[in-house]
């Protein structure tokens, strides 16, 4: 059964690539017939990525030649694959139509809620125009798709109500967000004073970045918050009002790995609610538990066990975070790191999905 794991991408998202270089050197080690590969306008040094060769252009006319370019790609790998795993995109006539002509091979995979954060990120005519495309494109990829790929359970049965009578009976199947479990112990360099690590690629409503602030404004106690990723200029200045928070800006993984050394926590998502979700699989916490630090979130995490003692899902409060680092200060990050691999590794996950896949 000879799979491809495809996703068009406007710009090169540093997390996405890394995420689909990883699944690729999974499949390679587990010697699974499985290519992944995502498709750009411009060249990277990336192995997995494909280019456009798109150089220039207004917004418009780029949109149009990714897509036009890429199905045509795509169009003529599919005749070489039993399944395609395509990730969505919102709003994408040209996706609809692939899918159309494809439908007995391909997969729709999702990571999010698609309306709720469109809602979220834009406003006005935007916001009602895009929602209501995506509404009736969305549904007709997923009423044309053999099946359904979501990385929670959450997100599979959002989609499956997206449709209507028997099409919710179409094969799902979960595949949660995983890592290449690195094979060396973490260092462990933490010294006396909390430091906490929140990182994203960029800092979106749903991070909560602002709940956090808010929560620690007015607080007297001791702690480091380390801010890694793109802040919007009017949380970036609320940060610099407190000594105890440091934004570092975008980093490369050797960077945020050498700031993790020192962090008894890593903060995820704290405000999922703004896109009507209560359960997700950030990357970042697989990061975080793979470099030894224990997770606070407001949020939980269906892909780790309802009692796994490194991650916690409560109310954003200072008091409740400190309490929480002070506690896993006594765990050795190696102890978190051998703990969490089993859930968070790709060679098991993706091993996973193949198998049921195979079955089906």
């Amino acid at each position: 059964m000879q799979v491809l794991h495809t996703a068009l991408s406007a710009s090169p998202n540093p997390g996405i690539i890394q995420q689909m270089e990883w699944e690729q050197a999974a499949a390679i080690a587990l010697d699974i017939p499985w290519t992944t590969r995502i498709f750009l306008p411009e060249p990277t040094t990336s192995p997995i990525s494909i280019s456009a060769g798109i150089h220039g252009g207004n917004k418009v006319t780029r949109y149009l030649k990714l897509r036009l370019r890429y199905y045509n790609w795509l169009l003529v790998a599919a005749r070489e694959y039993d399944i395609i795993l395509l990730r969505h995109t919102p709003h994408d006539v040209f996706e609809a139509r692939f899918v159309q002509k494809h439908k007995s091979k391909v997969y729709s995979v999702h990571h999010t809620f698609e309306m709720p954060e469109i809602e979220s990120i834009s406003s006005g005519i935007e916001r009602r125009l895009r929602s209501s495309l995506e509404r009736m494109i969305g549904a007709s990829v997923l009423s044309n798709a053999v099946g359904i790929v979501g990385v929670t359970k959450e997100i599979v049965q959002f989609e499956q109500g997206r449709l209507t009578g028997n099409q919710r009976e179409k094969r799902s199947f979960v595949y949660p967000n995983a890592i290449l479990c690195r094979s060396t112990q973490p260092l462990d360099c933490r010294g006396l004073k909390p430091e906490f690590l929140f990182v994203a690629s960029k800092f979106l409503p749903w991070h909560g970045l602002d709940l956090l602030l808010e929560a620690i404004q007015g607080t007297s106690h001791e702690f480091i918050l380390h801010v890694v990723g793109e802040v919007p200029s009017d949380l970036g200045q609320r940060c610099l009002q407190d000594s105890r928070t440091i934004v570092h800006g975008s980093l490369g993984s050797a960077d945020i790995a050498r700031i993790s050394t020192k962090c008894w926590i890593g903060i995820s998502c704290l405000a999922l609610h703004r896109k009507n979700m209560v359960d997700a699989c950030p990357l970042k916490v697989r990061e975080y538990l793979d470099s030894g630090l224990p997770v606070f979130a407001a949020h939980s995490d269906s892909a780790l066990p309802k009692d796994f003692p490194y991650f916690v899902n409560r109310p954003v409060d200072v008091s409740g975070i400190l309490n929480f680092a002070s506690q896993m200060r006594e765990v050795r990050k190696a102890d978190v790191q051998i703990a969490a691999k089993p859930y968070i590794s790709k060679l098991s996950l993706l091993g996973k999905l193949y198998s049921e896949m195979k079955l089906g």
